[in-house]
């Protein structure tokens, strides 16, 4: 049976729970492939470009990566390649913060894995700012080949149980409401 498939059912089970009829067509078929974390394409964003050269030979095989040196091009970047599903960025770069450019990415694709890194120990962040910008992670420097891995697939997998949850979420009203007028 394939995933979609598997997740079809999952889906008309959940409506017949709900007593609504839930149906996934074609729309929420291709949503389902954007979701697929083997289809993921990562960003990464450092001033860096020892940095960006490491990560990307480590990763190319695996993945679509995109890399960066400033918050503008990626910006750019990132509209230009709707596939993108994780955002990673060094804390401290020239122009701004990590945390003020992974706002911005909020607000387009908010749907993104965000993660922060920094070299600095001393950073007092405001739990509010990285609330607001919906931030995965926070992770200290250095950091390994093993944990880069390890911090990937777990993105991965975040990203797959929100995209899914960002799309059930009109089917969840939809059905609350037919519940409490039908009875």
């Amino acid at each position: 049976m394939s995933a979609f498939k598997d997740f079809q059912e999952k889906i008309e089970q959940l409506g017949d729970k709900w007593g609504a009829k839930l149906n996934i067509q074609a729309p929420a078929k291709e949503i389902f492939a954007a979701s697929n974390p083997r289809n993921a394409e990562i960003l990464f964003v450092d001033d860096d470009s020892n940095n960006l050269v490491s990560f990307k030979a480590n990763f190319r095989r695996n993945f679509n990566i995109h890399v960066c040196d400033n918050p503008d091009c990626a910006l750019k970047i990132l509209i230009d390649n709707p596939k993108i599903k994780i955002v990673i960025s060094d804390y401290r770069l020239e122009e701004n913060t990590g945390l003020e450019f992974l706002q911005k990415v909020n607000a387009i694709r908010p749907e993104a894995v965000k993660i922060i890194v920094t070299g600095y120990t001393d950073i007092q962040l405001a739990i509010e700012d990285i609330q607001a910008a919906r931030i995965y992670k926070f992770i200290h420097k250095p950091v390994d080949i093993v944990q880069w891995g390890e911090l990937i697939d777990s993105a991965k997998k975040h990203y797959k149980k929100e995209s899914i949850a960002l799309m059930l979420r009109p089917h969840e009203s939809i059905c609350l409401l037919y519940t409490s007028l039908s009875g």
